[in-house]
């Protein structure tokens, strides 16, 4: 419980809010338009973060084949796909659903990494799926 890392959570959770909202306003564009300017966005700010932090990092010639699918499949099918999604569901849905990716990260990990889950993780995850549930269910009978 560092103050400084709850001000860069805090930092994290508003800069998410705000992506949501000014993603909701694009309407003249689609999915792989708002990926690719969201793509970019992110690589200038890391750029700029990670040569204030340290120096040039330096890139092994057979790491570009890694590096290259981390970036085109893992991360940019994966934003084309969530802005397009984006802006065909309501916010609230968005929000719902965005509270599920660290429950399935949770999931994946004791599936496929035999992870052991805690108690606490456990009750996390519950909380997160039955707040989605419940924020579905009241969304639908109103």
């Amino acid at each position: 419980m560092h103050a400084l890392g709850l001000l860069i959570a805090g930092m994290s959770a508003l800069s998410y809010a705000a992506l949501i909202v000014v993603n909701k306003k694009i309407i003249y564009t689609g999915g792989m338009q708002t990926a690719s300017i969201e793509l970019d966005v992110a690589a200038i700010v890391t750029c700029v973060y990670v040569f204030w932090i340290s120096s040039i990092p330096s890139i092994m010639e057979n790491d570009i084949p890694y590096l290259v699918t981390i970036g085109v499949v893992n991360t940019g099918l994966a934003y084309f796909l969530y802005f397009s999604g984006l802006q065909k569901l309501s916010g609230q849905s968005v929000a719902l659903l965005s509270y599920l990716d660290p429950v399935s990260a949770l999931c994946f990990s004791a599936f496929l990494l035999n992870a052991v889950m805690t108690p606490l993780q456990l009750c996390g995850a519950a909380l997160i799926i039955g707040g989605a549930i419940l924020g579905e269910w009241i969304d639908h009978s109103s």
